[in-house]
This record gives structure tokens, sequence and C-alpha cells, in this order.
């Protein structure tokens, strides 16, 4: 195409996080304690009085006998597993009556379950009484120790003493089991979060060359790796071309913690393994204490007053535009208080603002992201999720503020995710960055809601784009060569009767050469059945008779070209089983790039409708 480019989007950044090896916790009970609650630290002290004195022992024990004044409750100390028993006798107080007995201590890290030291689910008791975390899962580096802690499937193998990253020790996959999917997995059973403290999943791995290939060849590059928990996934972007290696974190969420989690570690992709010359070598899969993860089903400083916020901004530098800005402002939120503010200046800047959320995993339905925004007219908001658009918000005022809500994909609930706050360039092609554009938003109020606009089981958020929600969870994309005068569009189309159900469809049309129009349509891919794969459907139908333009449909690592057809026609694409557990944006795209720019003509058109995902026995399992 001639005079322009593409932009693209920016992805969210990864930050790299050092864990300590295990966590200590007291684990001496008090004397003369009973059972009691499980504290996160230590137990509850119960206090008679002003000066009542405290129960003897590294978990004090809960007063119930104190003799005077008013009881004040038991306080939460360093130990664990407060414990009810008879308390120390308070000294005489001003009031002369008697004290209340203290309070239980809550749950806590490493706490004991009652008078023995009994470590929670996880920990293990150590020699000087302290409960020490882990390992979790068994045998984190891949050592075979103990034996047969990993189970290795489709040719994946265990090399005990291969130098490696955090220890020695790897999960070896090399391109004929990269090819055939394996993987290694293994069942742990997990603590509940009030019982225990804030965990992330800490991945190593490195790609090395098989081959004579040069250090410049494109051939001769390891995938990421993905790891899978209770059936979600998470990417752990650790390879950089060409020989690569890397050591990432990511916190838990709601899913990972409280019963029984299957982990599984593979590969991040298999496509065109048959032609790569590549090895994967994981050298460590652990679940490690990291303070910093945010409490399981929050979205931590979803209003932005927080002194020290966990959002990063990141801007573009370089056009000739001043500057775009990416910051938490003073002043310019609800009620005039700190908010998300972004601005851009020309169309091949962006602005992002990023930070971790956790999802939660089904304690709120038909689960969304709640926000409130103002913006430049007609201009664009965009929020993601771990690098999927789940959210484009087209703002209709600068001065007043509107509620949106995004809806959460099935694949994100319960687990902690990195979400973007984003304005880019519009979604054309463009000829250069020199005209000024601006576009500026203001975001507050990020908050979990439940909207029954939103799936229950939200494999598809918005399959039928019926939600008239600001927050559309489908976005467009246009490629248009604004010399010859080739265009492309995407809309909504209103009109029932040009919908297969309901009152809307996605209409995509061209009408010369070196042009495109897309709709991205984010999806959530099960995991497979041992009798069944995933797979999408959608229907479809064409206007008139294409001619110059080709609709194809591309999901993940899987496409089709889609014929022409006057009626609603449906179609199923097999999605790659390896990828279950992913969000991933599925792409019907309208074609006419093939064809010289020069050639125009009318308009061809694709209408979509009723996009959702399944697993079906079509679709193989592996």
């Amino acid at each position: 195409m001639r005079g322009g480019r593409w932009l693209g989007l920016v992805c969210g950044l990864v930050i790299a996080l050092a864990l300590s090896a295990c966590s200590k916790r007291a684990v001496k009970t008090g004397a003369g304690g009973g059972a009691g609650g499980t504290g996160p630290g230590g137990s509850a002290t119960g206090v008679a009085g002003a000066a009542g004195t405290t129960g003897a022992g590294g978990a004090g024990t809960t007063g119930v006998a104190g003799t005077t004044g008013a009881g004040v409750a038991g306080t939460t100390g360093a130990g664990v597993a407060g414990t009810t028993g008879a308390g120390g006798a308070g000294a005489a107080g001003a009031a002369g009556t008697t004290g209340a007995a203290g309070a239980a201590g809550a749950a806590g890290a490493g706490g004991t379950s009652g008078a023995g030291g009994t470590c929670v689910t996880g920990y293990r008791l150590s020699a000087t009484g302290t409960c020490l975390w882990g390992p979790m899962p068994l045998d984190p580096g891949f050592q075979n120790t103990p034996a047969g802690a990993w189970t290795l499937e489709r040719g994946a193998a265990i090399m005990p003493t291969a130098t490696g990253i955090v220890e020695p020790g790897a999960l070896a996959l090399d391109k004929t089991a990269i090819c055939a999917g394996a993987r290694a997995r293994q069942t742990i059973t997990m603590p509940g979060r009030a019982a225990s403290e804030a965990f992330a999943l800490r991945v190593a791995a490195s790609g090395t060359c098989k081959s004579s290939a040069s250090s410049t060849s494109n051939d001769c590059t390891a995938p990421d790796v993905v790891t899978i928990l209770n059936g979600a996934a998470t990417y752990f972007r650790l390879m950089n071309f060409p020989f690569s290696s890397g050591n990432r974190t990511a916190c838990l969420g709601e899913r990972a913690y409280g019963g029984v989690v299957d982990v599984v570690a593979q590969a991040a992709y298999r496509t065109g393994c048959s032609n790569a010359i590549l090895d994967l070598a994981i050298d460590h899969v652990g679940i490690e204490p990291l303070a910093t993860c945010p409490m399981p089903g929050t979205l931590p400083d979803g209003d932005f007053e927080a002194t020290a916020s966990n959002w990063t901004g990141q801007i573009s530098t370089g056009t000739p535009s001043p500057n775009s800005t990416a910051e938490i402002q003073a002043g310019v939120g609800t009620n005039n208080s700190r908010a998300a503010h972004l601005r851009t200046n020309d169309d091949c800047q962006a602005a992002t603002l990023t930070g971790p959320i956790s999802s939660p995993l089904a304690s709120i339905p038909n689960l969304a992201v709640q926000l409130t925004y103002r913006g430049t007219v007609n201009e664009n908001l965009v929020v993601k999720l771990d690098d999927v658009t789940i959210g484009s918000i087209t703002s209709t005022s600068a001065q007043t503020a509107t509620v949106a809500r995004a809806c959460v994909p099935e694949n994100s609930k319960g687990m902690t995710q990195t979400a973007l706050l984003g304005l880019f360039g519009p979604p054309t092609f463009i000829q250069n960055c020199t005209p000024p554009h601006m576009n500026e938003f203001v975001v507050d109020d990020l908050q979990f809601v439940s909207d029954p606009t939103c799936a229950a089981a939200a494999w598809v958020s918005d399959g039928g784009f019926e939600r008239t929600d600001p927050a559309r969870a489908w976005s467009f994309g246009l490629t248009t060569d604004t010399v010859q005068g080739g265009v492309a569009s995407a809309t909504v189309d209103t009109t029932p009767a040009n919908a297969r159900s309901g009152q809307r469809a996605v209409k995509l049309s061209t009408n010369g050469g070196c042009s495109s129009a897309s709709v991205f349509v984010p999806i959530s891919i099960p995991m497979p059945t041992a009798t069944a794969g995933p797979a999408l459907t959608l229907f479809y139908r064409t206007a008139p008779a294409l001619t110059s333009s080709r609709p194809t449909l591309t999901a993940g690592t899987s496409s089709a070209t889609l014929s022409d057809a006057r009626d609603y026609t449906q179609v199923q694409v097999c999605l790659d089983p390896t990828l279950g557990g992913r969000n991933v944006a599925a792409n019907v795209q309208m074609n006419a790039g093939f064809i010289d720019c020069s050639v125009t003509f009318p308009d061809e058109s694709i209408w979509i409708d009723d996009v959702a995902v399944t697993t079906s026995p079509t679709c193989p399992a592996i």
C-alpha cells in the first residue's frame, strides 16, 4: 500500500520481581489454650482492664477471667492460631468489673490449627517450630526429586542435572515435543488466602538452537511459556530474539487458592513448529510468597487515590507533536478527586496506564469492570486485560462523566492480570504523523460490578453485538488507501432485518483496492475435553456477489476463508487445543488488499452475527 503505515497496539509490560524462597511464621502455642481461630501471624491476647496481663506463649491465650475493668479485645500477634483457654488474671482496675474475653486472632500465614503446632496446607513445620512454605508444586526445578512429581505428556522430558537459571534441572521440550503439544502437569492442594499469604507463580526458561543457524536466523528462537492453573492460562514473555532466556513472576488469583489446583506448564504456541529449529528448557515453575500481589477478587486503587499507586504510565516520544501524557492527576476526577489522565497529540502517539487487577472467580455473576470517563468527543479509549481488548469506548462529552461497563472474559475470572487504559491512533491506515490530532480522556472509579448484559459464562462477551453499553466488547480496524480513494467501513448495522437474531449485526464493507475492514471480538478458549476440542462458530452472509473482496476468519492460530453466501450461513473453526485457557481476539476481515490500489468497485459487504465458542467432538482435543 502506498504512503501509509499501520499503528499497532501497545502491550502491557511485565515486571520481573525477585521472590524470597520461603515464608516463616511462629507456631508456638500459648499455655492453657483450647482450639482457636487461625491468626495472620498470631493469636488473640485477652486483656483484662487497663492493667491486664497477656497469656504466656508464642500465641497468647484469650482472656476469659480478667477481674477488673472493661476487657480489651485481643489483638493479632506475630504468631499463629489464637487459642481459647484460661486467661491470665488481670490486675485490679479502677472500675472493679470483670473484663470481657479477648477475641480470637484472625487467620494468618502459616498459622497453626490449634494446640500441637500443625501448619496449614502448603506449609511444613520446621525443627525450630516455624512454618515454612513449600515447595509448591513439588520439584519446582525439575530435578526429579521426588521422582514422578510431574506427569510428563507428549514427549516432555526432565533433565535433572541441566544447567538452569534458578537451580539445576529443566523440563526439556524439543521441536518434536512442542509440535505434539508436550507439557508437564501436577495436581496440588493450596491453602485458602485468609489462612496463608499472597503468592506469585515464578517461571524461568531458556531457548536454545540445535543447528548451525546463525545468531540472526529467524528460525532459531524458542516460544514463550504458558502455565495453566485450574483451566485459565498465564502467558510468560520470556524469549527475546535470538537466543534468550527469562525469569518472570505473575501474581495468583482466586482460582489458585483454597483447594485442589491443576498446574500445567507448556510452550506458549506451536505455530510453525514443523519448520522452526528450536528447543525450550523450562527451568523453574514454583509458587512463592510475594507480599505486593493484590488480594484475590480486588481491583487495587481503582479510584487512583493511593499515595503510592500501582498504576504505571507509558507515553510516546519522538513525533513532531509534544509528548503524549499518561498520569494520575489531582482535581480532575469524581468530585475533584484524583483520576487517570491520558492525552495524545497526533495519530502516531499512544498513552497508556497499566496496573494489576484480580478478578473475582464466582462471587459476582455477569462480571464487568465499571469505570467513569469523559473525553474528546468522537475519540476512543481502549480497555485491555493482558493484551486483549475488552472495551472500546467512544466519548460523547468532554465535560460530563459517563459510566461504562466492560464484560470480563471467562478465562480472566479468578485471575490476576494487567489492566490497561490506553489511547492509540485511529483504526485506519494513515499517511503521516504531522497533522495535530488531540485525544484526551479522564478515567476514574474502576470497580467490579454485576451487569446482566454480560454473559454469565463469558466465552464470548457480546457475540450478538446487542449490548448498547459505551464499552463495546468488539473493536474495528480499517485499512484505506487515501491517495487512490478506495474506502473501507466497519459499523454495527441496527436494521433488524439485516441481523440473524436480535436487532444488530456487524457490517464490513470495501470498495477499492488496498483496503480492508476488520472486526475483533474477544473470546475465551475453553480447555479441551477427552473427546472434544475447542471451536468457534459464527453466522455470516455477503452481498452482492463478491468479485473483488475476500472475507477471512482468524482466531488464535486457526483461520478460514469464508465463501460467498446470500443467506446467513454458519461456519465453524477448530481452535488449537493447546491454546485452551487463554483469551484471544477473533478477527473477521473483509479484504481487498490483494488487488491494485487504483481499482475501485461497488461496495461489497459481509454481515456477521451470533459468534460463539464451545467444544466440539469434530475438533481435535490435542
